[in-house]
């Protein structure tokens, strides 16, 4: 018996006949057999012994196949294999959704920049100070700003996903894009968006919406929200291959999520390498259930 239990439990494909073939088969079967006792109790159709008991044997075997498709379901339908794709510089995107850090509370900030950096109005050249100016001075915004950076020949929207503490400073870091204007031609003031818990994107205010707010260690908030999100693209018109997902900043949860998000999508997520080349490097999940 143990035998048998440890070959059943190393094949699985036998859950595939058994989800797949026999029960849609016994579920005709039983259909058939109750409809024929039903006509006989009608008098429509002559009596039969049989009916009663192969109503019966049928009906418990399609039980006992259903137990089987739901116990074994979510095995045999999870991937088998995921293949994350080939590590590759992505292309530039017209909408990219960031996960906004927030500034340490502890550092001196000045507009949300650094106190002792000098920013221009050169994006390009103001990164590369502030690689220079490393480690005395360290800037969560400065990845973001290089992600986005790339992008910069098409990008026409950037979306900011904020946590309860990042939130209050989103208006600083559309302040930046404001000033490096030049590097973004086509992106306009009104582009830079909040997300909010229902997927809907609203411009950044003074007083921003309470739900803006997001638990970066909330999975499943994250999920549901980023899917509403994609969603409402597709309702605008936006094709899933221009949707990027910065997945740099935040926490590792949000990682997670924006990787899953993309799973057997067109749309892609991204990491900018935080040391030296600084490469922006696009990744592109694709789930398998056969393996």
């Amino acid at each position: 018996m143990s035998t048998l239990r440890d070959w059943l439990r190393r094949n699985w494909n036998w859950k595939a006949f058994v989800t797949l073939l026999f029960l849609p088969v016994i579920g005709n079967v039983f259909a058939g057999e109750l409809r024929d006792l039903v006509y006989t109790g009608f008098g429509w159709k002559e009596p039969a012994g049989y009916l009663m008991w192969t109503t019966l044997v049928s009906g418990g075997l399609l039980l006992a196949s259903v137990f089987v498709a739901v116990a074994f379901g979510r095995e045999l339908f999870r991937p088998r294999d995921v293949a994350i794709g080939a590590r590759k510089t992505a292309a530039p995107h017209p909408h990219v959704v960031v996960f906004l850090s927030a500034l340490d509370p502890r550092g001196t900030f000045v507009e949300g920049v650094p106190d002792g950096l000098a920013l221009t109005t050169d994006l390009s050249a103001d990164l590369e100070e502030m690689v220079r100016r490393k480690p005395a001075i360290r800037w969560p915004w400065e990845m973001p700003l290089r992600g986005l950076y790339h992008h910069r020949e098409a990008l026409t929207s950037v979306t900011l996903v904020c946590s309860r503490e990042s939130l209050p400073q989103a208006g600083w870091f559309v302040a930046l894009l404001g000033r490096y204007a030049a590097a973004f031609p086509r992106l306009t003031p009104d582009a830079c968006q909040l997300l909010l818990h229902s997927g809907v994107r609203v411009p950044v205010s003074a007083a921003p919406p309470a739900d803006a707010s997001w638990d970066f260690e909330d999975y499943q908030q994250l999920f549901d929200g980023l899917n509403r999100m994609m969603e409402r693209f597709a309702r605008a018109g936006v094709r899933e291959p221009d949707v990027m997902l910065d997945v740099t900043g935040g926490q590792k949860t949000n990682t997670v999520v924006g990787a899953i998000l993309t799973v057997n999508r067109r749309s892609k997520f991204q990491y900018v390498q935080t040391n030296p080349p600084h490469a922006v490097i696009a990744y592109d999940l694709v789930a398998d259930t056969a393996g």
